[in-house]
């Protein structure tokens, strides 16, 4: 007869609550939390994915919008919040950015785990039809020519937009002045009306101006193009070698959450992801579902996408109290 020491019997019986807790896993409401006023591109991917990962786990997922400093306040929520997985956050790309931007956030990456990523959009580089340029190298060219002459707008420092810019700044080697507006609709309204030359923007939101001929497309920044802008060339096929950033979007839960509930919501938004209906819906809203990755190969893409921001802030100066 195998003989069980106590130590053993008495992990057994601790872990046990915790492994039966995650096989019932979900009870109740699920809150999913956006740290983004209501009505933006993360808020509104956000309640597709939370309709239909309801549909699969037979539970509400109520979406909660906590918009606050870049959307430091509600990740600071969930990361304060009890790791039972019945407090999510649905975040952005913002989440890898922050913490390269902002000399003291209220807690760690660590405190933190990624789910599952939820969808991604390229961005694309839009100019005001005076600017006396047609495509990528022509825009170099005049910059080289010009610096400090020519401007770009931006939603704001440290946002998406703004390191968007800032790589591309780098990676050209030329000198332009940000100007930082409060969110990316008076950036654009601004761009149109051409108090600043260019902007990056979501293919969603300046594919329109584009097709009236409001705004001339340069290159969006994806490795692929985007359906939106079939003739837009990426900003690599450009000339741009190397090029390359978007947007996305991730699910995470507190650190402690119980493994098999991590495991339950990534293959639930998987299999979320890979259905035909949201496919379309992902694809009309301007934005690629994720194909499936396991929580270590989504916690290890943040890592990188983190380190790649960080090196962006640094070099640009990019600093946030």
């Amino acid at each position: 007869m195998i003989k069980i020491p106590a130590v053993a019997v008495l992990l057994l019986g601790l872990a046990s609550p915790v492994a039966a807790r995650a096989q019932e896993y979900p009870q109740r409401p699920i809150r999913m939390i956006v740290p983004f006023a209501a009505g933006g591109g993360t808020d509104v991917l956000a309640r597709v994915v939370a309709g239909a990962l309801a549909e699969r786990l037979k539970q509400q997922v109520v979406v909660e919008n906590r918009g606050g400093a870049g959307s430091v306040s509600g990740t600071d929520a969930v990361a304060k919040s009890e790791p039972d997985g019945y407090m999510v956050l649905f975040t952005s790309v913002a989440y890898a950015i922050n913490p390269g931007v902002y000399r003291k956030l209220p807690y760690k990456p660590a405190d933190l785990v990624p789910v599952a990523m939820a969808g991604s959009a390229p961005l694309v580089l839009v100019m005001h039809p005076s600017v006396p340029a047609n495509d990528l190298p022509e825009l170099l060219a005049l910059l080289k020519a010009n610096p400090g002459k020519y401007n770009y707008g931006s939603s704001g420092n440290g946002t998406t937009l703004h390191m968007a810019a800032e790589m591309f700044r780098s990676m050209a080697k030329v000198d332009m002045v940000h100007v930082p507006y409060r969110g990316a609709a008076p950036a654009m309204t601004d761009l149109i009306s051409g108090n600043v030359s260019f902007v990056f923007d979501q293919v969603t939101t300046a594919a329109p101006f584009v097709d009236d001929g409001k705004l001339k497309a340069i290159g969006v920044s994806t490795k692929t193009r985007s359906s939106l802008l079939p003739g837009t060339p990426t900003m690599h096929e450009a000339g741009l070698s190397g090029y390359e950033t978007y947007t996305w979007n991730v699910i995470a839960v507190p650190k402690g959450t119980p493994q098999p509930i991590v495991d339950r919501l990534n293959a639930e938004t998987y299999a979320v992801m890979g259905s035909a209906q949201m496919n379309k819906r992902f694809s009309e809203l301007g934005a690629e579902t994720s194909k499936p990755a396991s929580p270590a190969e989504v916690a290890a893409f943040v890592e990188s996408e983190t380190a790649k921001f960080r090196a962006i802030a640094k070099s640009a100066g990019v600093s946030i109290e």
